[in-house]
């Protein structure tokens, strides 16, 4: 599983990592259980549903996407092999992988991309998040039986990384059409290469699926997951996370405190990322280093404060805008933490609600 840049912690694990680790994990011992904490547990695993940020990082262990960024934050492959989009940008095609399977056994296929879609479209203002990711959905067309076109009613630029996206995740055809009203509980037909195996309010265990073989292609690695399993609990306090996490009672911290990433990082056996972005952080997170790093040595004009701390010019604060779409229970809390982590250099972001659909079609955004 690759290593993203958002909010966690972990100390290295002394078993090996998640699937695809590749050359990294050929190293390291197979087996074991890795032992995750964060501040709440979803207690559902209906991504076309859930707004929960948790379910974000914990969703990736579950589901698989038909796109996978690569190092440089580039669409690469995955349940998708190939796919070309038309001129005017409304069509995507996709040539699907032959060998995938959910966890009953049935193929994941062409149709089993346009049950899924058509999900999200009838749940509507259910599906907040997927909907908005799915933007100006009109259909899908199985072309054949691993090839689908996917159609919008007006271009939509961003969507192979929108794919990468756990919340455009399939959920199995015949559990959508027979039994909706198993979904939620943990009862969930996956591709995935983890099992849910206990769902209670404050923990969840997860085992390896060993027929696993579809891993994403940039990740250079075939087989099922290194690890025997994962197991989540929830600590709702950040000061107690971060106590386990530095005793040892837990390898990876989901919701890392920002005020302890000093002393985290301080130890070499500690891996940490920050929390500027998802999947496409890759050159988001670039662009903000390099901004910090110039409101650090003082960019010329600005080497005034005034009485909030913030860098003045001319009367003009050095601010930026930072648009959420709030109504999750993770990010307002770490839209906080981010409002008031630059301040340490000056700079004042300002938050602002919006929705996603919009924001992503303004161009605005720098990153979404």
């Amino acid at each position: 599983m690759q290593r993203r840049h958002f909010n966690l912690s972990l100390p290295s694990l002394p078993a090996a990592a998640l699937a695809g680790v590749g050359a990294r994990a050929a190293a390291q011992r197979q087996g074991g259980i890795l032992r995750a904490c964060a501040s709440y547990e979803p207690g559902s695993l209906d991504i076309h549903k859930l707004q929960s940020g948790n379910l974000l990082w914990q969703g990736r262990w579950l589901f698989d996407g038909l796109i996978y960024l690569d190092g440089a934050g580039k669409p690469s492959p995955w349940l998708a092999k190939s796919w070309t989009v038309s001129p005017d940008g409304t069509v995507y095609r996709f040539n699907l992988r032959e060998d995938v399977t959910f966890s009953d056994g049935t193929s994941f296929d062409a149709e089993a991309v346009r049950i899924n879609f058509e999900r999200i479209r009838t749940l509507g203002g259910q599906s907040r998040i997927s909907s908005a990711y799915l933007g100006p959905y009109r259909d899908t067309v199985v072309r054949g039986h691993f090839v689908a076109d996917v159609r919008f009613t007006a271009p939509i630029p961003g969507f192979l990384w929108f794919l990468a996206q756990v919340w455009l995740s399939s959920i199995g055809p015949r559990q959508i059409r027979e039994a909706p009203e198993t979904i939620a509980p943990r009862a969930i037909l996956r591709t995935h290469s983890f099992w849910p195996t206990i769902a209670l309010a404050a923990r969840a265990q997860f085992r390896c699926r060993l027929d696993y073989r579809w891993a994403p292609a940039a990740l250079g690695h075939r087989g099922a997951a290194l690890l025997d399993g994962i197991a989540l609990k929830a600590v709702p306090e950040a000061a107690d996370r971060t106590a386990a996490l530095r005793a040892g009672a837990y390898h990876i911290d989901l919701e890392a405190d920002l005020r302890s990433a000093g002393q985290l990082a301080a130890k070499s056996d500690y891996l940490g990322s920050n929390t500027l972005g998802n999947d496409r952080t890759g050159r988001i997170d670039a662009r903000f280093r390099s901004a910090r790093s110039r409101a650090d040595t003082r960019p010329s004009g600005w080497s005034l404060r005034d009485a909030d701390g913030i860098r003045i010019r001319a009367g003009r604060r050095l601010s930026a805008e930072l648009v959420s779409t709030g109504g999750e229970r993770t990010p307002p809390r770490t839209v906080a933490a981010m409002r008031d982590n630059p301040r340490d250099f000056g700079l004042e972001l300002l938050p602002r609600g919006g929705e996603l659909g919009g924001i992503r079609q303004s161009g605005r955004a720098q990153g979404l």
